[in-house]
């Protein structure tokens, strides 16, 4: 497989090749893939896009009532519409988090309403495109926040990967970043990213390139596999079918 020098690198890239190259490959070559269940990641999208309309729509100074109003009003519209009525008590917890935790940041954070929202970059750090969408960024604070409405209870090498790229690329474009908070809406945890080394996202991108010179691409199993869209050829990958 031959990357194009101007190849560009997300963070769900590099944390897809960093689970299992063999799959990174299967979804760059954009081979056919199976049906898996998508209620969860809708179920993010709305959160997301609620959350990013609630912010349009807030006051800068609001107080908690006007908090919790707005983003229950948007939420539930939203959430309707998009027929996830059986997941209402996943809508009901993670509402309940951003309200609790909007609520301290309003009294704690130098700016209420973010910088930019939902912001989709695109950069060129150490010759390396990057692009990735950043949830929301506060200049005053020097924050980036992503909510994750999942299971999250701790920062594993995914999260590290995605903060790390966004830190790089706000601050490539000039702004300061001093935390990257990721803000897990269904267990209630605000989880700030610790500092990693240099060079972490610039190995693991080195990695990709390697592989795909080689064209090379190992599997690697893990509870990952259930909810991959190409397990059915990696399972079946080197098989010979005989058609009768």
């Amino acid at each position: 497989m031959i990357l194009r020098p101007d190849h560009t690198f997300s963070p769900s890239q590099i944390s897809t090749h960093e689970n299992c190259p063999f799959q990174w490959q299967s979804s760059v070559q954009r081979l056919p893939q199976i049906a898996t269940e998508t209620k969860f990641a809708d179920a993010g999208n709305v959160i997301h896009q609620s959350i990013a309309e609630y912010f349009k729509v807030i006051n800068p100074t609001p107080n908690r009532g006007e908090i919790e109003g707005t983003i229950q009003t948007i939420l539930d519209r939203n959430w309707g519409a998009s027929g996830l009525k059986r997941m209402d008590s996943r809508k009901d917890t993670c509402l309940q988090n951003f309200v609790r935790f909007e609520d301290k940041r309003r009294r704690t954070w130098k700016q209420y309403k973010p910088t930019s929202i939902e912001q989709q970059l695109s950069v060129t750090v150490n010759s390396i495109n990057y692009r990735t969408i950043v949830d929301a960024y506060w200049k005053e604070d020097a924050t980036i926040v992503d909510w994750k409405s999942g299971k999250m209870n701790q920062i594993g090498v995914s999260e590290q990967i995605q903060g790390q790229v966004m830190r790089m690329v706000i601050t490539a474009m000039g702004n300061p970043v001093n935390k990257v908070i990721f803000a897990a809406l269904l267990v209630g945890l605000e989880l700030e990213m610790p500092n990693v080394t240099n060079g972490f996202v610039e190995s693991k991108i080195r990695s990709m390139i390697e592989h795909a010179r080689l064209d090379m691409f190992p599997k690697k199993k893990s509870y990952l596999c259930v909810w991959c869209s190409y397990n059915l050829r990696c399972r079946f990958d080197g098989e010979r079918c005989l058609w009768m």
